[in-house]
């Protein structure tokens, strides 16, 4: 409001300039006030956008610690042989191999080199291992077992484990093993898996007639501790314990020589003695041609070799190729110079 005063004009100028400033502070005022609200709105808002953003990271950080990507679990596996495969190790100790591997990519996780050693195989026994594997993943494991100390196979590849047939010796019941795999374990809050193991060899029995031993034994062919080897062609050299398959090229393995069993067999009522029994890995629908040498240290020149003949042989199975083949036929290396030289009292 502006007051006029004509006799006065300096009051005029003061009033007015007053009621100005009165005006500019109740606006500044109005302003300040209108600002500060705005300003506390704004501040509550953003404290209750930093609240709410503070507690949804608690939750997804609480939801994370559940389950880490990489959380390590307890697995608990173990390994048990059935009746048959038992009763075919007696009380042999074995000792078991195995080797981890990422179901992803195939890289190996975990091996041991060493080989866990195991009561006797006799009852209900088994071999029990822990691994500490992580639990985003997947995993394929491969297990070997065989006799403690046994030196027959290299087991540096577990998808390709050697054959060292020259290295096993004949007539060994310690030349068997065993195999058995795990696919796409997943691991959980509780582990604890049974692997079964089975042989990957077959057994070849070579067997001769009773009645042949003593005949053979009558013309000093058969001796009271003879000795026996087999050399067979068409053998698989390469075993994958993952897969349980027998891979690459067919082999011919030479055995070392091993004192002959003492065990009989009966097949359709004729008596047999067992002259070799070894164990060999097939190649998948393949037969065998197996060669049999018989040697005697109290019997003097070379061993007696013959051709057992072709056997079919089976994973898992017994194969036999029985026979007279120690004196039918009889083979001669002779060397005839003249007639008169020819002794006369030999009969056949």
């Amino acid at each position: 409001m502006t007051l006029f005063c004509k006799k006065h004009p300096l009051f005029y100028c003061s009033l007015s300039i007053n009621t100005y400033l009165c005006g500019v502070l109740i606006i500044s005022n109005i302003f300040i006030i209108t600002v500060f609200t705005v300003m506390k709105k704004l501040l509550l808002g953003g404290m209750l956008a930093l609240a709410i953003s503070c507690l949804l990271a608690s939750c997804a950080n609480d939801e994370m610690a559940e389950v880490p990507m990489n959380e390590v679990k307890e697995v608990t596996l173990t390994t048990r042989l059935d009746a048959a495969t038992r009763a075919s190790v007696a009380d042999e100790k074995l000792e078991l191999f195995y080797t981890v591997y990422d179901a992803a990519d195939g890289t190996v996780v975990a091996k041991n080199t060493a080989g866990l050693q195991a009561v006797s195989f006799e009852g209900n026994s088994s071999v029990t291992l822990t691994l500490q594997l992580e639990k985003s993943k997947s995993y394929d494991i491969a297990f070997w077992a065989q006799p403690e100390g046994m030196d027959c196979y290299d087991l540096s590849d577990m998808k390709a484990i050697k054959m060292c047939y020259d290295r096993c010796r004949g007539n060994d019941s310690r030349c068997n093993a065993f195999y058995g795999n795990l696919f796409g374990l997943k691991v959980g809050n509780s582990n604890n898996v049974t692997i079964p193991l089975k042989s990957p060899f077959s057994k070849l029995e070579v067997l001769t007639t009773v009645e042949d031993v003593e005949a053979a034994a009558s013309i000093g062919v058969w001796g009271t501790e003879m000795d026996s080897s087999i050399t067979v062609s068409g053998v698989a050299g390469t075993f994958n314990s993952l897969y349980g398959t027998a891979e690459g090229e067919a082999v011919t393995a030479s055995l070392l020589p091993g004192a002959v069993p003492t065990e009989t067999r009966q097949i359709e009522g004729v008596d047999y003695r067992v002259l070799t029994s070894d164990y060999l890995l097939p190649m998948q629908r393949e037969t065998v041609e197996v060669e049999v040498a018989l040697a005697h240290s109290d019997i003097e020149g070379k061993p007696l070799v013959f051709t057992a003949g072709r056997a079919w042989l089976n994973k898992g199975e017994v194969a036999q190729l029985a026979g007279r083949f120690l004196t039918h036929p009889i083979e001669f290396d002779a060397t005839v110079n003249d007639w008169a030289s020819v002794n006369a009292g030999v009969s056949l």
